[in-house]
């Protein structure tokens, strides 16, 4: 399976500052063993470098994994699977809880994630955000690109194509590399976000989502990474 692995997610409630746009972007390559095999990166420090600036902008974060108790595989198989994490609901569309790990993908931190369907996937937040955040394992392997689409409450929407290494630029498929995506808008603040891939069906994980409920941005200065 040719599927990203989303390990992370971070998101902040509508803030009072107000900013341009701004996204940090941080990746690590594969570690390629030969054709069609990979070895799981032990670390991944640029990825964690644009983490830690992104979160440096929102404060404190809480998280949720989809972990054992709480979590079995299979969970949201047959129906939305709804969150509460800060005092809001997230609503996951579209995908299951899952424990598989093969052909580059694996889990950063536990040993569940949400997998999802990029042709039917979306994550909804029950009052609007300002800050999304993800960690992306295995992104790449195929010609597409990942697009990341936001929909504001007044139903405008903006979309961002993800800068991470293509198969059509590096000459192989990217297998099992690292990398972390933030996006701030603090002025258009949205209740949904979406993932496609440009080459078509594709798979996407979730094994761990953190959400920030902060009612002001730390520091809304641009920067990106």
């Amino acid at each position: 399976m040719t599927s990203p692995t989303f390990l992370a997610v971070c998101a902040a409630w509508l803030v009072a500052a107000q900013a341009a746009p701004i996204f940090f972007f941080g990746e690590d390559r594969d570690i390629r063993l030969s054709e069609g095999e990979t070895k799981e990166l032990a670390d991944f420090p640029i990825s964690k470098q644009a983490r830690d600036d992104f979160h440096s902008m929102l404060g404190n974060v809480g998280s949720e994994s989809f972990e054992l108790p709480a979590f079995s595989v299979g969970d949201g198989k047959e129906d939305a699977l709804a969150v509460e994490i800060g005092g809001a609901v997230v609503t996951l569309s579209g995908g299951r809880v899952s424990s598989e790990t093969a052909f580059g993908q694996f889990p950063i931190t536990g040993q569940q994630y949400y997998e999802a369907d990029m042709r039917m996937f979306r994550i909804t937040f029950s009052q609007p955000v300002a800050a999304f955040g993800f960690y992306g394992v295995d992104v790449g392997n195929v010609e597409g690109e990942l697009v990341f689409t936001t929909l504001a409450s007044n139903g405008a929407a903006a979309e961002i194509v993800v800068p991470h290494t293509r198969h059509s630029e590096s000459g192989v498929a990217p297998s099992g590399g690292v990398m972390y995506f933030g996006f701030l808008d603090a002025e258009d603040p949205f209740v949904e976000v979406s993932f496609l891939n440009t080459a078509g069906a594709n798979d996407v994980s979730l094994p761990r989502i953190l959400l920030s409920p902060v009612r002001k941005v730390v520091n809304p200065r641009a920067r990106s990474h």
